[in-house]
């Protein structure tokens, strides 16, 4: 439904380039020129899936100083890094022979990356983590919660906080804070200053056992400490079972690309695994402050302590060997939840230009015997012991420090009991209750929380009581709460820039078209015109249909889809001038092929038997007859320059169209003559810059997704897309 000729389309594919190779933190990849918005940031939707609590009791287990002053640097160069105290690692190399993109060469953050990620706007400022032994309801987080006392008596300046990188759905009990309130001296120092207390001092709310919702307020952590005389270290472990299929791995789609570590669970990186031992840290773990860990790299930090048949301690500390402890055998696999798996093919190489999350948490992956798991007794990090390496945090020195820089210190040695969770997995997953609605003079606003998303599309699903968006982005197709919670409901491997989507009520069936927006830039790329059709139900994927082949001599960008009363589809081709049809087994053919079919967008069937379908390059309504599609006409209206994206009829059979920008309204549009001719009966007021593209109907009332190909437009990532109710 997006308009081949408009100019967004050049910019969004720039800005999806940008996305998918930009990175986070010192993630191998290129800088995003992103803005701050007034729109949630990502992991705020208050969602949880599996996510680990560490005690029955709610408290603060860590809420030191991470590092000071290297957020929200002005570029990424080695003057700007020098001169923000950080890490540059001028002689990086890839083994894949790829020039290493700079953002990978520190682990200072520019002020344009951290825009999107965290409130405020971090200019040169510390960080603190925050580590709660439950995970937080983001949604009910603001900075006014935080109120930290340093070791001259003030209060800390708190700029804003962040959910990243502990942003994935079973994580989140992670806070990072950022602000003005540190230097470089140690504890010892009297110059020193660094934040000695944390209180808890306004409502926010915690997830624990059972699901019970506590308030934090009061809570108070307190230290003597600062990241210059000691760094990160475990406070945190606990031995789960590892699950057929991940839990709540990962979270808003746009960071699992951002960050390009995903997937990196125990089955997506060793195929194998029979317990995970997840660890959380007070900070972000790496070998030297800038460099990654890698999932090959437990014998250089780790060993594992088990019970042994006799009562000794055995110590496992190499990987793939199978280690006789109390009630069985254990054998480690290797570290996860940190990076993707290693793939030449794909580019992929444990080494010194490894992606990985960089949060607080990472896994040991164990196979062996049940009763041999509930015999495993700590994580010990030995550190510079036995000629193990100790953990810094992302403010250490890095492969080639500064001579004239302070960094923080290394870890020290570490032995952390392991929680026992096999019988209790210590897991809450919940969906936030509180409706994220936003009233505005236009009416009212969902704000569908998934960056980069770009919804073009949408539907209303009364069964499930939730809105279907399309991405042309992810490809995937998007449940959206009336909290604005976004979650995938669609997924498959076939889709790869979604388009129009059909909910066919009387099949049970979802209908949605895949497109390659790129065919509407390059001539010579002959695009994709696609159609998949799924259960509702099971989510199972029935047919997808290659529709493209069909006419072989034009180029494609299939584009919209309605289904007739016999349940038979058909779909537009933007760049071809025909009409596909598909019916219920998934059998295709070209129904219709007209000169007048030129940028076909939307289409909707009309009952008495045929279809309207809106044609960009003439701005018309066309009416096509199905039992004789070479019957093509035009609709007369009034206005011939209607730009149609988007349309549907309603239950008095009148055509609700959302028209592109610069009109970027609604039009109902009604007729009393069979649609020979039509009116315009009533106009409305869409979000004109969040450019309007698709409408639904919920309960009679009109619904409005909104893409923002605008903030393409401008380089901008969108967090979170609006979802206009409009009462014409």
């Amino acid at each position: 439904m997006l308009k081949s000729t408009s100019k967004v389309v050049n910019t969004w594919i720039t800005v999806l380039t940008m996305i998918l190779l930009v990175g986070v933190l010192s993630a191998p990849s290129v800088e995003a020129q992103l803005r701050p918005i007034d729109k949630p940031i990502p992991g705020t939707d208050g969602v949880l899936i599996g996510a680990d609590y560490w005690s029955d009791e709610l408290k603060i287990l860590s809420a030191g100083l991470g590092f000071e002053g290297i957020i929200g640097i002005d570029e990424f160069t080695e003057e700007a890094v020098r001169a923000a105290g950080a890490s540059w690692y001028s002689s990086m190399t890839c083994t894949s022979g790829e020039e290493p993109a700079d953002p990978a060469r520190t682990a200072a953050v520019t002020a344009d990356l951290m825009a999107p990620l965290a409130t405020g706007e971090p200019y040169f400022s510390d960080a603190l983590p925050i580590v709660f032994s439950w995970p937080v309801a983001t949604e009910t987080m603001d900075i006014t919660d935080f109120e930290y006392t340093l070791n001259t008596g003030d209060i800390g300046y708190l700029e804003g906080y962040t959910m990243f990188p502990n942003w994935e759905y079973n994580e989140r009990n992670v806070v990072v804070v950022n602000g003005f309130f540190a230097n470089r001296g140690s504890a010892s120092d009297p110059d020193a200053i660094f934040p000695v207390k944390l209180e808890i001092v306004d409502d926010l709310i915690f997830i624990g056992p059972d699901g019970q919702e506590v308030n934090g307020k009061g809570l108070i952590w307190e230290t003597d400490a600062t990241p210059y005389d000691v760094g990160p270290q475990l406070v945190g472990a606990k031995i789960n079972f590892v699950d057929p299929e991940p839990i709540g791995e990962g979270g808003p789609t746009a960071l699992e690309v951002l960050t390009g570590a995903f997937p990196n669970d125990e089955l997506a990186v060793y195929g194998e695994g029979d317990f995970r031992i997840r660890t959380l840290t007070t900070g972000g773990f790496s070998p030297d402050g800038v460099l990654a860990v890698q999932p090959d790299d437990y014998e250089k930090f780790f060993r594992v302590h088990a019970n042994g048949a006799d009562g000794e301690t055995v110590l496992l500390e190499e990987v793939g060997v199978d280690y006789e402890v109390m009630g069985g055998t254990l054998r480690v696999v290797g570290l996860a939840d940190i990076g993707q798996a290693e793939d030449p093919e794909a580019g992929i190489y444990y080494d010194d230009c490894y992606g990985e999350d960089r949060d607080n948490y990472l896994d040991i992956i164990l196979v062996g015997d049940e009763e041999a798991a509930r015999n495993v007794t700590f994580v010990e990090i030995p550190a510079t012991e036995d000629g193990y390496q100790p953990f810094y945090n992302p403010g250490g020195p890095g492969p080639e420090p500064f001579e004239d820089v302070v960094y923080t210190a290394p870890g020290p040695r570490d032995l952390e009991p392991v929680i026992n969770a096999l019988d209790d997995p210590m897991r809450v997953s919940r969906m936030p209750s509180d409706i994220n609605i936003i009233n505005t003079r236009q009416g009212d606003v969902i704000l569908a929380q998934n960056a980069g998303m770009v919804p073009e599309s949408i539907e209303w699903d009364a069964v499930n009581e939730q809105f279907l968006v399309g991405s042309i982005t992810f490809g995937n197709v998007y449940s959206v709460q009336d909290t604005g919670v976004t979650m995938p409901f669609i997924e498959s491997d076939n889709l790869t820039g979604t388009v129009g989507i059909h909910l066919d009520t009387a099949t049970n069936r979802l209908l949605v078209i895949n497109g390659n927006i790129f065919a509407n830039l390059n001539e010579a790329i002959p695009g994709i015109a696609q159609l998949g059709i799924y259960d509702m139900e099971t989510r199972e994927e029935l047919h997808f249909v290659d529709l493209g082949s069909l006419y072989p001599d034009g180029r494609h960008f299939a584009n919209d889809v309605t289904v007739d009363a016999d349940g038979n589809a058909y779909v537009t081709d933007t760049l071809s001038p025909v009409i596909y049809k598909v019916d219920m087994d998934g059998n295709a053919e070209v129904f219709a092929e007209n000169e007048a079919f030129e940028g076909l967008n939307g289409i909707a069937y009309h009952p008495n038997g045929y279809l309207l379908v809106g044609a960009n390059e003439s701005g018309s309504l066309l009416k096509v007859m199905l039992d004789d599609p070479t019957n093509v006409t035009t609709v007369e209206i009034r206005r011939r320059d209607l730009v149609m994206d988007g349309i549907l009829l309603n239950d008095d059979l009148q055509l609700v169209a959302v028209i592109q920008p610069p009109a970027g309204n609604v039009v109902v549009i009604d007729s009393d003559d069979d649609w020979a001719t039509g009116s315009i009966t009533t106009t409305a007021s869409a979000l004109r810059r969040s450019f309007p593209t698709a409408a639904t109907l919920r309960d009679g009332e009109i619904y409005v997704s909104h893409a923002n190909f605008l903030d393409l437009q401008a380089m901008e990532i969108t967090l979170a897309y609006e979802i206009l109710r409009i009462n014409p």
